[in-house]
């Protein structure tokens, strides 16, 4: 038992400094990276908050992205448009806004937001989010 306990410890110690920090605003799917801009500090409850949503299209075909602005967390809610269509070249990136609120009863969320992406490449649907 106490020999587990040690190399669990050293373990941690090991590779606990070497793992890799929170990404959950950023995914890649096929040729599509989807980022979200960092979301400055909520100050005022039911006033609007900007998120910048980040694609870059790292393959050779045409990608027409199709976002949704969905799974808001606690009281939070959408400003505006929820859907918004970004054309991305062959190589290109591009972006797209969307607004939220934070409601009375929110509470702390690193991303408040969640975006949904999908696409056709190479004939097959995809989504990130």
């Amino acid at each position: 038992m106490l020999r587990s306990y040690v190399l669990a410890s050293f373990l941690v110690v090991l590779f606990g400094t070497s793992l890799p920090a929170f990404n959950g605003h950023l995914v890649k799917e096929g040729p599509l990276t989807v980022a979200l801009a960092e979301i400055p500090l909520v100050k005022a409850l039911e006033e609007p908050n900007r998120v910048d949503v980040l694609l870059t299209n790292s393959g050779s075909e045409r990608l027409e992205v199709s976002l949704q602005l969905t799974g808001l967390a606690d009281e939070t809610r959408p400003v505006g448009k929820t859907n918004s269509t970004v054309p991305l070249g062959p190589g290109a990136s591009g972006s797209a806004s969307f607004q939220f609120a934070m409601g009375q009863g929110s509470h702390s969320a690193l991303y408040p937001v969640h975006i949904l992406a999908t696409f056709t490449a190479a004939g097959s649907p995809h989504a990130a989010h």
